[in-house]
């Protein structure tokens, strides 16, 4: 995901090169929306570019409905990085941004007894469930069916063990069909299950665990998979042939944030070989990118969630990357992704209540599914009316906070590495 620089602002727009750079003040008449480059830049505004006219002419609709007029513009734009996208909200230099939680809980602002002061929560994003989750007998109920509250439990070294072997197999039984994203979606996704949390996956590359004598259907127990795996990754703490990967925004849940959690809390790393890990990494890009380089080996591993090896819109892609590359750790539950809203240039709200009808309006239309598979987002949640706004924005910011204060610590400890 090599990016656009688009740091959104006023009405003024210089463009060069593809480059966007916006001025400090949004105009009123135009709502500016901030994707974060989970993929290539050029890919996310070619996917996404329909939302502008789409949503407009939706909150045009919804304010008829009501006896209002609404004239508004919608322009759409990537940042950077995950941090950008943060600040740029923060600022009031956006009006809305796709993030993912960590990302908002860092810019989020001050609190005051559980409400912050730079940004706020417009929706929570659902998604379909990975069937190699909904299918795995941990995460299924009393009555055999899969249990979101048992998948959301902290990750152990066994389920990380366990979930990898059972993730590897549906895979591995289903190798021929897995040769476009269209059939690598339909078969490991489960449409049936929705899911309000995703996590990070560690990928490798199979020549290299080949070539290291790794074999994760080899172990007799998660003891020896755990010695096995800690020796080989440790190995890239000084060795860049066996450098460990991460993604490029300390705040990215998946490329990052959780990963740095599975090294540290599942594999037992203690916190100067993380430093020399973080310090001596391979620097992904986009996941499309990482699933691509960790197929033909440039790098020996990729992290992201489940599944960037069906992200490519190449076909030969998908299919070396399935067919290349095994999963070896999983990570704890992440939440789903927001979509935020500045708390410096929206205040009213009816404009709120509109966006969040517009939105899930929006994505209930299945013309519009391509546009929200960007993140693979197939519903939003938020508050039951206007009048509960407050109430929904409250709770699910405790919730974030009550979850992420893991993620918090360790960028705490990764501000001077």
């Amino acid at each position: 995901m090599k990016k656009l620089l688009s740091i959104l602002g006023s009405s003024s727009i210089v463009i060069s090169l593809g480059t966007y750079v916006v001025s400090c003040n949004p105009n009123k008449d135009t709502i500016n929306i901030l994707f974060v480059p989970s993929q290539n830049s050029t890919e996310i505004i070619s996917t996404v570019k329909p939302l502008e006219e789409k949503l407009a002419n939706e909150l045009s609709k919804i304010a008829q409905a009501d006896n209002r007029t609404s004239t508004k513009k919608v322009k759409i734009s990537t940042s950077t990085n995950y941090e950008v996208a943060g600040k740029t909200l923060q600022d009031g230099k956006a009006h809305l941004a796709f993030l993912p939680v960590n990302t908002y809980t860092k810019y989020r602002g001050t609190d005051k007894d559980g409400v912050f002061d730079k940004q706020g929560i417009l929706l929570n994003a659902s998604r379909a469930g990975a069937k190699p989750e909904t299918t795995f007998e941990k995460f299924k109920g009393e009555d055999d069916k899969f249990s979101s509250t048992l998948a959301m439990e902290k990750i152990t070294l066994e389920t990380s063990w366990e979930l990898s072997k059972h993730y590897n197999k549906m895979v591995k039984d289903n190798l021929n069909e897995l040769k476009t994203q269209e059939k690598a979606k339909n078969l490991l996704l489960d449409q049936e299950n929705e899911a309000s949390y995703y996590r990070s996956y560690i990928y490798a590359n199979n020549q290299f665990l080949s070539d290291n004598n790794f074999n994760i259907d080899s172990f007799e127990d998660s003891a020896s998979y755990h010695e096995a795996l800690k020796e080989l990754i440790l190995k890239g703490t000084n060795d860049k042939k066996f450098q460990f990967t991460f993604g490029a925004s300390k705040t990215s849940s998946a490329g990052v944030l959780y990963p740095m959690l599975w090294l540290q809390d599942v594999l037992k790393i203690e916190d100067n070989n993380l430093k020399d890990l973080w310090q001596n990494k391979h620097e992904q890009g986009s996941y499309p990118q990482a699933s691509q380089e960790v197929s033909n080996a440039t790098s020996n591993y990729a992290v992201g969630f489940s599944d960037i090896r069906m992200e490519s819109k190449s076909s030969n892609d998908v299919e070396n990357g399935f067919k290349n590359t095994t999963i070896i750790g999983a990570t704890d539950p992440i939440i789903n992704d927001l979509i935020a809203y500045s708390k410096k240039t929206i205040k009213d709200e009816t404009f709120k209540d509109d966006l969040r009808t517009a939105f899930k309006n929006l994505i209930e239309d299945k013309e519009n599914a391509s546009i929200f598979e960007i993140y693979n987002h197939t519903g939003y949640v938020g508050p039951a009316s206007k009048e509960n706004s407050f109430d929904f924005e409250l709770a699910t910011d405790k919730s974030i906070t009550q979850t992420t204060n893991a993620t918090q610590t360790l960028l705490d400890k990764m501000k001077n590495w």
